[in-house]
Formats: C-alpha cells, sequence, structure tokens
C-alpha cells in the first residue's frame, strides 16, 4: 500500500508527468498534480500556481462588482478586504 508521500516518486506519474512543478509565490517551487488522463494536443496540466490569499480581491471588486477604484481604495482603509 504506497502512502501519498509515495506519489511523488511513483514510476507511473513521473513517465506520465503527472506533477507539474510550479514556482508559487510564498512556499517557492510546489509540485501541483496534473489530470489522471492525458488528450492529445491538449496541455492538461495546471498552468498556474495557486493563488495567495486576497491575490484577485481588487480584480474582483473592479471587474465583477463594478467598485470604482474610490470605492476599492475606501474598502482597503477600512480594513474590509486585504
Amino acid at each position: 500500500v504506497q502512502r501519498s508521500s509515495d506519489l511523488e516518486t511513483d514510476p507511473q506519474l513521473a513517465h506520465r508527468n503527472y506533477f507539474r512543478p510550479l514556482e508559487h509565490q510564498e512556499m517557492g517551487t510546489v509540485p501541483y498534480a496534473g489530470h489522471q488522463f492525458r488528450i492529445r494536443g491538449y496541455d492538461s496540466g495546471p498552468r498556474f500556481p495557486a493563488p495567495v490569499l486576497g491575490q484577485h480581491n481588487e480584480q474582483v471588486l473592479r471587474e465583477i462588482l463594478g467598485m470604482t477604484d474610490d470605492e476599492v481604495a475606501e474598502a482597503v482603509i477600512a480594513e474590509a478586504i486585504l
């Protein structure tokens, strides 16, 4: 029986390039798991590392919620967002 710690050295997963190392902003190089299946000509692995807390807050507030720059600045000053 394998342990989860054995996965990174599993020969079959290594052969399939299952893990993709990506550079995380706070944790350095991290192996991210890919998909269990492959489609020829399609990049099926993760393309970006996991976001850090609050990384996309301003983008979401502006582009999705329609807040103005002043409204976002007020929310930051009020410590309502990171």
